[in-house]
């Protein structure tokens, strides 16, 4: 497959168990540590608000849906990286040989290494089982909650890589320790984030504009939930906190619309206005209900404001996002 030539996956790959895919469903896998341990049915009965399905491990809760229209987000997100980083599926200088994947979603980034890389074993963990089954023979995939304790054991992997976990982590410097002690002396740690607030370089953001709204709700629920939807802004401290060496670091602005001139950032900001668009109610739903306790009519109401503005060419939005790497100490480290 040639990255990032489109935004959604289709796999048709042999088990790498060699098993049905439904086989284990109901099994319980491992002991009662909160590790990646005993997935049981309920874990496939996924929560529901509003006609959205939510992650139902261990009665996390957890403020994005993980249906197949949200999935698509997923993706989008994943074409819209290799799209800025020039096709690199990471920026860490390692050659991958134990890999995983916090977070891993619809596990898209874990096939791709797997794909590239296929002498490496990719492992890949998240709340919810959405990932394929039909995987290649050097990846898998595990229900996990990446706050709990970790269970790989220390100085496993060489390459840890995160992405996407805002709203979802109650302590960084915690799941950072927890990475330390999993990578091999040398190991790197690769982490991308976005900032959570919709930023303008020109003042074309209107004061009564509903992209205020969506930063004012991200900040009260990391707030009311306990888990940061700021993380992006303490990676790089956090991760010198758990003891490794901060080595490389960058910032991505990426447009929401079609509006920079730039051809390359003007098809970043159409898939972005896409990706918004299609994934809307997923962002919201969940925390304008439990955070602002609006109702049905009013989250309706909030929604086509929001759609409004990001039709609106006049308005040059964008987020940001960030990208850091770190290695630990030890042998092989520079």
């Amino acid at each position: 497959m040639s990255q990032g030539s489109s935004p959604t996956r289709e796999t048709s790959r042999t088990d790498n168990d060699g098993n049905d895919a439904d086989d284990d469903n109901d099994s319980a896998l491992g002991s009662d540590q909160y590790s990646t341990a005993s997935i049981t049915s309920s874990t496939y009965h996924y929560r529901q608000l509003g006609g959205r399905s939510y992650p139902n491990f261990r009665d996390v809760d957890h403020w994005e849906p993980v249906d197949e229209k949200q999935q698509e987000s997923f993706d989008i997100r994943h074409h819209i990286y290799l799209m800025q980083n020039n096709q690199k599926l990471f920026n860490a200088p390692v050659q991958p040989r134990c890999v995983l994947d916090v977070g891993t979603g619809t596990g898209i980034w874990a096939l791709d290494v797997a794909d590239t890389f296929p002498w490496a074993e990719v492992i890949g963990i998240d709340l919810a089982p959405i990932q394929p089954p039909w995987v290649p023979p050097n990846c898998r995939f595990e229900v996990d909650d990446a706050n709990m304790n970790w269970t790989f054991g220390d100085g496993r992997f060489n390459l840890v890589h995160i992405r996407d976990l805002v709203g979802s982590i109650r302590d960084d410097e915690k799941l950072y320790a927890h990475a330390f002690c999993s990578l091999e002396p040398g190991g790197w740690i690769e982490h991308t984030e976005s900032f959570m607030i919709i930023f303008s370089d020109n003042n074309s953001i209107p004061e009564d504009c509903v992209y205020h709204d969506w930063n004012r709700l991200f900040d009260e629920a990391g707030e009311k939930t306990g888990k940061s939807f700021h993380l992006a802004e303490r990676i790089e401290s956090s991760m010198k906190t758990a003891g490794f060496r901060v080595l490389g670091s960058r910032k991505k602005k990426v447009p929401i619309g079609t509006w920079p001139k730039d051809p390359t950032l003007n098809e970043v900001g159409l898939w972005n206005q896409h990706r918004w668009m299609e994934g809307l109610d997923g962002y919201g739903r969940w925390l304008l209900k439990y955070v602002w306790s609006l109702s049905d009519v009013d989250i309706e109401l909030f929604f086509t404001r929001t759609r409004k503005a990001l039709r609106d060419k006049r308005i040059h939005a964008y987020e940001l996002y960030t990208t850091v790497w770190a290695q630990k100490p030890g042998p092989g480290g520079q």
